[in-house]
């Protein structure tokens, strides 16, 4: 294992196990101060449970009185700022833009330089359950509902968008690409390499009739 200069971050750098891994747990109790305080709630208001985790994220259910419920979501420093920064401004430029249904962003923050230690964002909880696992027990019909509106959505991004190059979306509105955050570039010591991190569209420099 390396250690890394991103706080709470370190890689594992074993050939067959290659990925981040978190430094130090965030404090349960923690996370639910902070909650409390973003939705102005009282302690006995508020449930806040573990959710599940991915190798970046670490999600919690937060449950208001048994009726209103939210998801927050810390996350490791991978690519400090830029990333939970671009994922918000994703959700922003796709509720003011599409209609893709996104959870709305109650609150967050791109820096670990608070009471948790980490980046995070608040959100609506959206109750619905992955294609992955339902996939192979829903009909033929279903399957193609499903397909239709995914590439409804798809359609619509691209419509709506006229961005003029290719990179992780900054705010606030309106917004633009910026600097691209991807785990291949955030391995490691490949975060630290001088290469470019934005790029021109080529079908909006080369032929601008394809960009539209």
């Amino acid at each position: 294992m390396a250690p890394s200069a991103r706080p709470g971050l370190l890689w594992d750098t074993r050939p067959f196990n290659q990925g981040p891994l978190w430094e130090y747990e965030p404090v349960l109790e923690d996370v639910a101060a902070l909650c409390r305080e973003k939705l102005n709630v009282r302690p006995d208001e508020c449930d806040i449970s573990f959710l599940g985790e991915g190798c970046n994220n670490k999600v919690y259910l937060v449950e208001i009185n048994d009726e209103k419920k939210y998801v927050m979501r810390v996350s490791l420093a991978v690519d400090p700022k830029y990333k939970t920064a671009g994922e918000v401004s994703t959700i922003e430029w796709l509720q003011l833009h599409t209609k893709v249904p996104v959870p709305k962003v109650i609150s967050f923050n791109d820096s670990n330089k608070n009471s948790i230690g980490f980046e995070w964002i608040l959100m609506d909880y959206m109750p619905e359950q992955s294609a992955f696992y339902r996939w192979r027990k829903m009909s033929m019909d279903e399957k193609i509902t499903v397909t239709k509106d995914v590439a409804d959505c798809l359609m619509d991004m691209v419509t709506k968008s006229n961005f003029n190059g290719i990179g992780t979306l900054q705010g606030p509105a309106p917004h633009r690409p910026g600097r691209i955050v991807d785990m291949d570039l955030c391995y490691n010591d490949h975060y630290n390499l001088d290469i470019p991190r934005l790029f021109p569209d080529p079908h909006r420099d080369n032929h601008p009739g394809l960009g539209r």
